[in-house]
């Protein structure tokens, strides 16, 4: 955890911590961690499987800030479109996703209807996902198991 000091001034008297390991940003771990090889996420899909359905930026935040351990190749924007803040940009995130047994288009995007990512009932339990967000998950696309995808 990082702490930056500020100078007190009017109304600011004291430390701010930044990165700061939030309750989020692990939970948005423990999903990724999940993923296979050869599957990608949305940001959005990661926020409602995190309990957040609407922190798709927040979670974009997260990856742009993230651990570097993670397979963060593997999240997509909700059309199935690469990263232009990714290492290298798009033409890197393509790289890495084809290494990965992606196959991207040329305009950067992938067919999320073929590679889009649901956890099974074993991971579903292991992750502990809580009864409503499976409710949203179904609710929103009718299957626990492979829905369509979620923006």
């Amino acid at each position: 955890m990082r702490v930056a000091r500020r100078s007190a001034g009017p109304g600011f008297a004291g430390t701010v911590v930044r990165n700061a390991p939030s309750a989020l940003r692990q939970r948005v771990y423990a999903i990724l961690r999940s993923v296979p090889r050869g599957k990608v996420v949305t940001y959005g899909q990661l926020a409602l499987l995190a309990g957040h359905p609407r922190a798709a930026r927040q979670v974009g935040w997260i990856a742009h800030t993230g651990s570097p351990d993670l397979p963060w190749r593997r999240v997509v924007n909700r059309f199935g479109g690469l990263a232009t803040g990714y290492r290298r940009g798009r033409p890197g995130h393509s790289r890495d996703l084809r290494a990965d047994g992606v196959r991207v288009r040329s305009d950067f995007t992938v067919d999320l209807d073929k590679y889009q990512w649901w956890p099974g009932e074993k991971t579903i339990r292991r992750l502990r996902l809580g009864p409503e967000i499976i409710a949203a998950i179904l609710e929103t696309t009718g299957s626990a198991r492979r829905p369509p995808r979620l923006t």
